[in-house]
């Protein structure tokens, strides 16, 4: 029995993935939000949105290939969106947006540190 990772995980691929699906939720559901009126809809499109912003940043940090500043923008994205739903009583999607705000602001700290 491994201990270790399975040779079948891939975190940067998977870390793609997750973004490019987070942003084809965004674009159907501000679309349908847009459509129909719904501010539910754009509640969950702009959260979508800030989530795929985050995790093209962090994964395109993890590769090497991505500016200190995408990471920034990332970050930004989900506490500006954060503050967003919260002010507009979508307080459930504002605390899980802050998580990975958090997590961004220490990798930050951490590439600041280190480079």
């Amino acid at each position: 029995m491994s201990a270790g990772r399975s040779p079948d995980v891939r975190p940067r691929e998977a870390m793609r993935l997750m973004a490019l699906v987070a942003g084809a939720v965004a674009v159907l559901a501000g679309v349908a939000g847009a459509l129909r009126d719904d501010p539910d809809l754009r509640a969950v499109g702009g959260a979508f949105a800030a989530l795929a912003l985050y995790l093209y940043a962090r994964w395109r940090d993890a590769t090497g290939t991505g500016p200190a500043g995408l990471l920034a923008a990332g970050v930004l994205g989900c506490l500006v969106t954060a503050a967003w739903l919260a002010a507009t009583g979508y307080r459930f999607p504002a605390v899980c947006l802050l998580v990975p705000a958090v997590f961004g602001l220490l990798r930050l700290l951490r590439r600041r540190r280190s480079g």
